[in-house]
C-alpha cells in the first residue's frame, strides 16, 4: 500500500513539472517569462530583445544579441528640415574612414555660400579632430541638388568612432536659416592611438569531452565546441554589451579594448559550470591583461 502511495506521489508530481514545463514553454506573455530561456525563444526582434533585457552591442546601428541570435536596430534614415535635402555617398552611416577620406554627397545650393559649406568630424568625446569645407563642384546658384568633396585630413583619434557634422553656411547667422546633418563613422582600427588602448587575451579550456580516454585515442575539444562559446565583454554596469569575443580552435581569444573597467562573461553552462567568469578587468592602455576560463561540461 505504501509504495502504491509513493508511485501515485511520485507520478503526480511528474505530471505536474510536465505540465509546468509546457506550460513555461508554450507561454509568450510578459507576466510568465521567468527564465532566459524563454526571453531567448521569444525574442523575435531588436526592440522585443532590448525590452527583454538582453545586452546590447555598442555599434551603429546598435545590435542586441540572445543565444546565438542578433537582431539590428532599424535605423530611420537622416531627416532634414524642409528645406533642404542633403544625400551623402561617403561615408555611409557607420561607416569607417581612415585620413586622408574624401566626403561626397549632393546638397541644394542653398547650402553654399561662396561655393562652400563647413565640415567637422568629431571624436568619440566631442573633440573636433578636423574642420574643413566642402567645395561645390558645379554652379552653386541654383535651388537644385549640386554635387559638393570636402577631404578630411586628420591625426589619429583616442577613439574608435566619431560624428561627421556637415552644416549649412549661413552667412545670415539667423537660426531659422540654420540646417546640419550628423552622420555616425568609426575610424579604421590602424588610425587609432595604440596607447588609448589595452588587450585582453584569454585561453578558454572545455572538458571532459569523454566520458572514459582511451590511450592513444585522445578526447580534445574542436573548434567547433571553441566557436560555440562566445565570450561577451560588458561594461562595468553590464548594461551595454561591447564586443563578443570567439576563441580560435586552440581555445585563445584576444581584443583591443579602451583604457577603462569591464565585465567578462558567458552564458552558463546548462549540466556544468563555468570557473574563471564573470570576472571585472581594468584596462591600461598599452598593457595586456590575461584571463583564463575552464568550462566543465558536466560529462562523467
Amino acid at each position: 500500500m505504501g509504495k502504491q502511495v509513493l508511485l501515485i506521489g511520485f507520478l503526480l508530481v511528474l505530471m505536474l513539472v510536465g505540465l509546468t514545463g509546457v506550460f513555461l514553454w508554450r507561454c509568450s506573455d510578459d507576466w510568465c517569462l521567468t527564465f532566459d530561456w524563454q526571453k531567448a525563444r521569444v525574442a523575435d526582434s531588436f526592440d522585443r530583445c532590448l525590452q527583454l533585457g538582453f545586452p546590447v552591442m555598442e555599434s551603429y546601428p546598435r545590435k542586441c544579441a540572445v543565444n546565438g541570435k542578433t537582431f539590428t536596430e532599424s535605423v530611420p534614415p537622416i531627416t532634414l528640415s524642409p528645406n533642404a535635402t542633403i544625400s551623402v555617398t561617403a561615408p555611409t552611416l557607420g561607416g569607417t574612414i581612415i585620413s586622408p577620406f574624401v566626403v561626397r554627397g549632393e546638397a541644394p545650393g542653398t547650402w553654399y555660400f561662396e561655393a562652400t559649406f563647413p565640415v567637422t568630424l568629431f571624436d568619440g568625446n566631442g573633440k573636433a579632430i578636423t574642420v574643413t569645407y566642402a567645395t561645390a563642384k558645379s554652379d552653386w546658384m541654383t535651388t537644385a541638388l549640386v554635387p559638393f568633396e570636402a577631404t578630411l585630413t586628420f591625426e589619429a583619434p583616442v577613439t574608435a568612432t566619431g560624428i561627421l557634422l556637415l552644416k549649412k553656411n549661413n552667412p545670415t547667422d539667423l537660426s531659422q536659416y540654420d540646417d546640419s546633418v550628423s552622420i555616425p563613422v568609426r575610424f579604421e582600427q590602424s588610425s587609432v592611438q595604440p596607447e588609448a588602448e589595452g588587450a585582453l587575451e584569454g585561453t578558454m579550456t572545455i572538458g571532459p569531452i569523454c566520458p572514459v580516454e582511451l590511450v592513444g585515442e585522445p578526447c580534445s575539444p574542436t573548434a567547433e565546441m571553441y566557436a560555440a562559446r562566445k565570450v561577451f565583454v560588458f561594461s562595468k554596469d553590464r548594461k551595454k554589451l561591447i564586443k563578443t569575443l570567439t576563441p580560435d580552435a586552440q581555445g585563445k581569444f584576444r581584443t583591443t579594448l579602451p583604457g577603462g573597467t569591464y565585465v567578462i562573461d558567458m552564458e552558463p553552462e546548462g549540466i556544468g559550470g563555468i570557473n574563471g567568469v564573470p570576472a571585472t578587468v581594468s584596462i591600461v592602455p598599452g598593457k595586456s591583461v590575461s584571463l583564463v576560463i575552464d568550462v566543465d561540461t558536466g560529462i562523467r
